[in-house]
C-alpha cells in the first residue's frame, strides 16, 4: 500500500509520527509525507521518506487559499495513486478529508487535541466547527487521543459515533 501522512508541518510529522512511519515501512508499505515545508524536512528525508511540500498556511483564513489546498491535495492524491491518507491537524483533517473523498481514496482523521481555533469563541471557531462537521463525514475512521475530545465531537454532531475510536497513544512505542 502507498500511505500518505499529511500534517500542517514537518515538525509534527518527524516528532510524533516517525516511529509509525518506520513501522509502516517495515510492514512493506510505501510511506510519503506532506506538509508545509520547514526545518524538519531534511530529517524526514534523511530517514528515507519522501516529502511533498504543500501550500498550507497553518493560521491563514483565506478561503481562496484553502480551496487551492484542496485542489493541490486532490491532484497529488490522484497523481501519486495513494491507497490511504492519514490526516493530522485541523487543515489537513478538514481539507484532506474532502480531497480524499473527491479522489476516491480512503482516509483516516487523527484528532490529537483542540487547537486555539476550537477553544476561542469567535466567528472563525464557528466556521471551523461547521467545516469539521462537513468534512468528518468522509474518513473511514476518526481517531481521538482521549475520550473527552471524542465525546465533544459526537455530542455536537460533528462526527458519527460509529466511525470513532479512542487510541491510547498515537506512537508505536508508547
Amino acid at each position: 500500500m502507498k500511505i500518505a501522512l499529511v500534517s500542517s508541518n514537518g515538525f509534527t510529522i518527524y516528532t510524533f509520527r516517525l516511529e509509525l512511519m518506520k513501522a509502516l515501512r517495515d510492514m512493506g508499505h510505501e510511506v510519503i509525507t506532506m506538509s508545509s515545508p520547514d526545518d524538519y524536512v531534511p530529517k524526514i528525508e534523511a530517514d528515507g521518506f519522501r516529502f511533498i511540500p504543500l501550500a498550507l498556511e497553518r493560521r491563514g483564513t483565506n478561503p481562496l487559499k484553502d480551496f487551492r489546498l484542496v485542489s493541490q491535495l486532490y491532484r497529488i492524491y490522484k497523481a501519486e495513486k495513494i491507497d490511504l491518507n492519514i490526516h493530522y491537524t485541523i487543515k489537513p483533517i478538514i481539507y484532506g478529508s474532502i480531497a480524499s473523498k473527491l479522489a476516491g481514496i480512503k482516509s483516516i482523521a487523527v484528532q490529537t487535541g483542540f487547537g486555539y481555533t476550537m477553544i476561542e469563541e469567535r466567528l472563525l471557531t464557528s466556521i471551523v466547527k461547521n467545516l469539521y462537521k462537513f468534512s468528518l463525514r468522509f474518513p473511514e475512521k476518526i481517531l481521538f487521543i482521549n475520550s473527552e475530545d471524542m465525546k465533544y465531537f459526537i455530542d455536537r454532531g460533528r462526527c458519527d459515533r460509529l466511525k470513532t475510536l479512542v487510541i491510547i497513544s498515537e506512537g508505536v512505542n508508547s
